[in-house]
């Protein structure tokens, strides 16, 4: 009878050390996102930034998806995050995967106005996951490609 609880004792310890670390393991491997094409756009007073970068999130073996983020910033900030739960993303659109010259296009009006321009055909479903049209005093407009 002591050999059986030792026995299951140790068993339980086992699965415990298994499954502990088996989500240690999986959560050291982490996907990073990888960072393709990056275009900055200093607004008129260069007191702020609009870079768009494409992004791809990193996940691989048939889940990777690209996407197209504009991110707003003051000069010298890095852009600490990507998708569209980072604070600084006021654009963010999943482009299907695909490639393409045919990215947003960005252009300030004046130091608080800005006007993202960009193309349905190329993000999945035709509208962005975030298109935020204020962030701080900066107004964004939006507009369809041709």
């Amino acid at each position: 009878m002591k050999f059986g609880r030792r026995l299951l004792l140790v068993g339980s310890v086992v699965t415990l050390i298994a499954v502990s670390g088996g989500y240690t393991i999986r959560n050291s491997f982490k996907a990073e996102p990888l960072i393709g094409y990056v275009n900055n756009f200093p607004s008129e007073d260069n007191q702020w930034i609009a870079t768009l970068e494409e992004v791809d999130n990193g996940l691989g073996f048939g889940q990777g998806m690209l996407y197209d983020e504009i991110h707003i910033h003051h000069p010298g900030e890095v852009i600490a995050d990507h998708g569209e739960n980072d604070r600084s993303a006021i654009f963010y659109a999943n482009s299907m995967g695909r490639q393409s010259d045919e990215r947003p296009q960005i252009q300030w009006i004046d130091s608080t106005h800005l006007l993202i321009t960009y193309s349905p055909s190329r993000i999945e479903g035709g509208m962005p996951g975030k298109a935020l049209k204020l962030y701080g005093d900066i107004h964004v407009s939006y507009l369809h490609a041709q």
